[in-house]
């Protein structure tokens, strides 16, 4: 027999379930749906800010590693141990090769303060340098015509590499690919985006240089204020203690001898060569002072943010102003296009030498080298 609250009787049904069900199975029901929707949600929001290729990063996190990678801030301390990362981050097309040096530097950002185990653009050297935001398809570069054909750089650089647009140096013009809010440092020859771009940029150069040392553009700065930004750029910021240790490994770098910057950088860079080995595992190693004067003191391996910030405190403490930049160095041909790689992610130096001159150098124990102002490498002898 057919019961009555299953024959298509719908206040028949209602009322039987009314009947059989139990309010602690409703309440049950009720929870586990809500705790669903919220477990679903939070995933939701939390699963594509992590790579799942390496998984959630715990055991990255407790062993302190990073992947190779452009950075705008270096902080020391933080990781030992950096694994590569071989995504491809830029594209370049060259109009003729012939004036691509052996191994290019990609320019991104300019670290000028050193406080405390960081090195970083100081708030000072934003206001003198870089000039008022703007949008526009095209920056008017300060570097010089150069005698017959325009060369042609056609950069291509993908989400997530950061918000300072790749260059090797000064250049006459930069078009966009379509308006861009920018803002545009003649002095520091580099072009910062207003925020770092969610999809890949095109971007195209005119005239750009590719050699070993950089001339200030001091259009829209002053020149009190150029002078007051490279006064700093002569202070290590270090208290008494950590610059007295410094200035006793200058003294044993310069052998009482009176040193041109360019003989400081190289015997500065063959001094942490036979020091430290170059390694993407490291310590720090433990015990009072600053972070970088205990590496500087000791017998660790380093990568290039550690020698290139190293360089820059001792000639600091020698008298010669200095900075770090950050960006990327060398790639590979594949067909027309120059491949750049998170691999490939660089810090260096660049030093003052006077009358609006700045020389680059690059001292990590890869081979330490100097390079000349036609970009070509230097070994530093011993």
């Amino acid at each position: 027999t057919v019961p009555s609250w299953a024959r298509r009787a719908w206040p028949g049904l209602v009322a039987r379930l009314r009947l059989a069900c139990d309010w602690r199975i409703l309440a049950c029901g009720g929870g586990l749906f809500c705790g669903f929707v919220v477990l679903s949600g939070v995933l939701f929001m939390a699963i594509p800010r992590f790579q799942l290729d390496s998984g959630f990063a715990f055991d990255r996190l407790a062993a302190k590693k990073a992947s190779t990678g452009f950075n705008d801030v270096l902080r020391f301390g933080d990781v030992n141990e950096i694994q590569q990362d071989n995504r491809v981050v830029l594209r370049i097309e060259v109009s003729d090769r012939s004036l691509l040096p052996p191994n290019p530097y990609w320019r991104m950002v300019v670290l000028d303060e050193y406080r405390e185990g960081v090195f970083q653009m100081s708030a000072a050297l934003k206001r003198a340098a870089f000039r008022r935001p703007d949008t526009s398809f095209r920056i008017e570069g300060a570097e010089p015509a150069p005698r017959g054909a325009l060369s042609l750089w056609t950069f291509y650089m993908e989400p997530g590499v950061g918000r300072y647009l790749p260059l090797a140096g000064g250049f006459r013009r930069l078009y966009f690919a379509e308006p861009q809010n920018c803002r545009w440092s003649p002095w520091l020859r580099l072009v910062a985006l207003d925020r770092d771009p969610s999809s890949m940029k095109a971007y195209r150069v005119e005239g750009m240089a590719t050699g070993g040392s950089l001339f200030d553009g001091l259009t829209g700065v002053g020149i009190e204020d150029a002078d007051t930004v490279r006064g700093s750029m002569a202070e290590t910021g270090l208290p008494g203690r950590d610059e007295a240790v410094l200035k006793g490994i200058v003294a044993e770098i310069q052998d009482g001898r009176e040193l041109s910057p360019e003989e400081f950088a190289r015997a500065a860079s063959v001094w942490l060569a036979r020091r430290h080995a170059y390694s993407l595992k490291w310590e720090l190693p433990a015990g009072e002072g600053d972070p970088l004067v205990r590496w500087l003191v000791s017998r660790e391996p380093g990568y290039c943010e550690l020698f290139s910030s190293s360089l820059v405190l001792l000639a600091r403490a020698a008298g010669h102003p200095a900075r770090v930049v950050a960006g990327f160095v060398g790639g590979e041909w594949n067909g027309d296009y120059l491949l750049v790689r998170n691999s490939e992610a660089h810090a260096w130096c660049e030093l003052y030498l006077g009358r609006g001159r700045w020389l680059r150098v690059d001292p990590t124990n890869d081979g330490p080298r100097l390079l000349d102002g036609r970009g070509t490498e230097a070994r530093a002898a011993g």
